[in-house]
């Protein structure tokens, strides 16, 4: 595995030869302290078969996002349970729809580990892209406009959504991965805020941690979806290079 070596000092932000070499070496591979080597691929890197095979288990009933879409109708929207659980099903359905018509959609990121024999597992997705890129981003961006102070979200803007990891490889650590990864893409698209759009509201105290703010006048006017921002801050730039640094020396 290459070797990399972050700073706490956050020049290595400022200079692009530094960010990319830093980039590449936690995008190519990382291991974890129990010895799990992390990496990601764009969905259209995928065969077909594995593609879909990746669709079908993330938006099984069994699995998170299941969870998440059901919650969200009982304890958000107060559907009785056998309605939501239908709307549930018939929610899993259209994305894995939706999903399999765009394979080749490069906005779609998937995450996995690699195995003893060299290969590439997923075992997760994540959707990156500029906010006006996202169907529901114009939507956001309205209300952003409207918010006080005006300039709150100044800058460049991106979206990250439909993130979720099959039960069995849920890890802090894959989360680590996953959030340093997202900040260091944003860095690398010169992104001031990325926002994170979720459907299951018990991830907020979670993805806190990682330093995201959930502001209680970011909603869509549609919905009552979480938002979630996580800016580009020097103080969440010096908790990337930290996170970076711990994470990097615990697998040497």
């Amino acid at each position: 595995m290459a070797s990399f070596k972050p700073t706490l000092d956050t020049t290595i932000f400022q200079s692009s030869t530094a960010l990319e070499n830093t980039l590449s070496g936690l995008l190519n591979e990382f291991a974890s302290s129990e010895g799990t080597v992390f990496a990601q691929k764009p969905l259209a890197e995928l065969s077909k078969s594995d593609a879909v095979h990746l669709i079908d288990a993330l938006y099984s009933p069994d699995e998170r996002f299941a969870e998440g879409f059901y919650k969200y109708r009982v304890d958000v929207l107060k559907h009785p349970e056998e309605l939501a659980w239908h709307n549930t099903l018939e929610e899993l359905e259209h994305y894995k729809a939706q999903l399999k018509a765009n394979l080749a959609d490069d906005g779609m990121i998937t995450l996995g580990e690699i195995t003893a024999d060299g290969r590439y597992h997923p075992v997760g997705m994540v959707g990156f892209r500029p906010l006006a890129e996202h169907p529901r981003g114009q939507e956001l961006l309205t209300v952003i406009d409207t918010l006080k102070p005006a300039q709150r979200y100044a800058g460049n803007k991106g979206m990250v959504h439909s993130f979720s990891l099959l039960k069995d490889f849920r890890s802090l650590e894959m989360l680590k991965y996953v959030f340093l990864s997202i900040g260091l893409r944003a860095l690398q698209a010169h992104l001031a805020h990325v926002f994170f759009f979720f459907s299951d509201y018990r991830l907020k105290t979670v993805y806190q941690r990682y330093g995201l703010d959930f502001p209680e006048d970011l909603k869509f006017p549609s919905s009552q979806h979480v938002i979630g921002c996580y800016s580009l801050t020097e103080a969440n730039q010096n908790r990337m290079a930290a996170a970076i640094e711990m994470l990097t020396q615990s697998s040497t």
